[in-house]
């Protein structure tokens, strides 16, 4: 009978310490996230616009650009992610703009958050003053990596929604389901190098290594998915990202 009081008084301590951890880590995501606010409306607005003046163009080039589509060789078009030439808007952006720009471009953001969580906060002489208080370092990492996640997310729903907008005034239908799988599907590709970016930050401490790292990485997948699309792909197509694992954002599907 006496021992009742104590295992029930033990299970409320751990309930009591998870329910603490999870709200430190909760207060340190959503602060990491508002000191990026200013940045995930740069990224978002700047893609968004981008995305945009491409969608406003379709209707005036759509067919200037079938004709010089016709007359490229047929690993190019593979590599571009365009089979049957650019019939509608959504080839066009996904050619343009989901397949190649935004995944480069994009990537770019969460590798320089990875890289600034630990190894950029210690050049700067921040991480000493966080870990000056009562937080467990894996709530330092995790926190890095959720807040990436949720800026990625914003600026993802960003580029989305400006991307759209045009078709709204233009002889240029774009499906919202569309432009919306095109800027979601760069969300897990562009949080894979911002994770990494994170380990290598963790584990060297240097904000250039974990910045190059990721980045020459990423480059090098698209120059090797390149090759692999080649008219002898043999050597390289196994070593392909885009045989084996996601090496870009799955295309926007063509209504068509």
């Amino acid at each position: 009978m006496s021992s009742e009081p104590v295992v029930v008084g033990a299970d409320e301590g751990v309930a009591a310490a998870r329910s603490s951890a999870f709200s430190r880590l909760a207060v340190l995501t959503l602060h990491l996230v508002r000191r990026q606010g200013r940045a995930m409306v740069v990224w978002g607005v700047s893609l968004g616009v981008l995305g945009a003046l491409y969608v406003a163009m379709y209707p005036s080039m759509s067919a200037q650009v079938n004709e010089y589509m016709s007359q490229l060789p047929e690993q190019y078009t593979q590599f571009l992610g365009i089979t049957g030439g650019v019939n509608s808007v959504e080839t066009w952006l996904a050619m343009e703009m989901f397949n190649i720009t935004a995944p480069l471009a994009l990537a770019f953001l969460p590798i320089l958050l990875g890289a600034r969580a630990i190894a950029g906060a210690e050049e700067r002489r921040g991480i000493d003053i966080l870990l000056g208080n009562p937080v467990p370092r894996w709530q330092v990492v995790a926190s890095a990596y959720l807040g990436m996640a949720l800026e990625l997310l914003v600026v993802a729903t960003l580029l989305a929604v400006i991307t759209w907008l045009p078709s709204l005034a233009l002889d240029a239908p774009l499906g919202v389901a569309h432009v919306a799988a095109g800027a979601l599907n760069l969300w897990p590709f562009c949080l894979f190098f911002g994770g990494l970016a994170l380990v290598v930050s963790a584990l060297v401490r240097r904000g250039a290594l974990a910045i190059g790292l990721p980045a020459a990485i990423l480059v090098a997948m698209y120059v090797i998915n390149g090759l692999g699309v080649s008219p002898r792909p043999s050597t390289v197509c196994g070593l392909s990202p885009s045989s084996t694992t996601t090496a870009r954002p799955s295309r926007m599907a063509s209504p068509g």
